[in-house]
């Protein structure tokens, strides 16, 4: 089960901050609180915190604080979450799809076109891994459980990186 988190977090790039933020975000991304939510809900609240998340990212990836990230800071990030080489290849591959400039860094700009471009995408694989039941909705529990995962795999890659 690990393996599809890291996937999934290579795939959204997911900050552990938002990631925190995720179980108290349920009840926004409902909209009409019933109790499950829907793709287009997930749709909508997705293209809603775009920007914020974005900044979150670069912010946490960019140690340097120059405003982009480099392939060395995507890597020495996502490298802690990898546990083989195909996990390995998926991040260095997810890197070259950010770089659209191929300039050897990822920046605000790409981050937020590739993001905005693959929504619709990233909406189906947080389906796939988190509809436990495959009913089209996700409950909750099924919710909450997907978030106790991400929280693991970020406390995996350190406190000392998140400095």
């Amino acid at each position: 089960m690990k393996s599809i988190y890291v996937i999934l977090a290579a795939l959204l790039v997911i900050s552990p901050a938002v990631a925190s933020n995720m179980t108290d975000d349920f009840e926004t991304i409902d909209v009409n609180h019933d109790g499950v939510i829907t793709p287009s809900e997930m749709a909508t609240a997705q293209r809603e915190s775009l920007d914020e998340q974005n900044n979150g990212i670069v912010k946490l990836l960019d140690k340097d604080a120059d405003g982009v990230i480099s392939q060395e800071e995507y890597m020495a990030f996502y490298s802690k979450l990898a546990s083989n080489e195909k996990e390995m290849d998926t991040i260095r591959s997810q890197f070259t799809k950010l770089d659209t400039d191929a300039s050897g860094n990822i920046s605000a700009d790409e981050l937020a076109s590739f993001r905005a471009d693959s929504l619709d995408s990233e909406n189906k694989e947080f389906f796939e891994a988190v509809d436990v039941d495959k009913d089209g909705q996700v409950t909750r529990k099924e919710y909450d459980n997907f978030v106790s995962g991400l929280k693991g795999i970020f406390d995996s890659v350190g406190s000392d990186y998140l400095k």
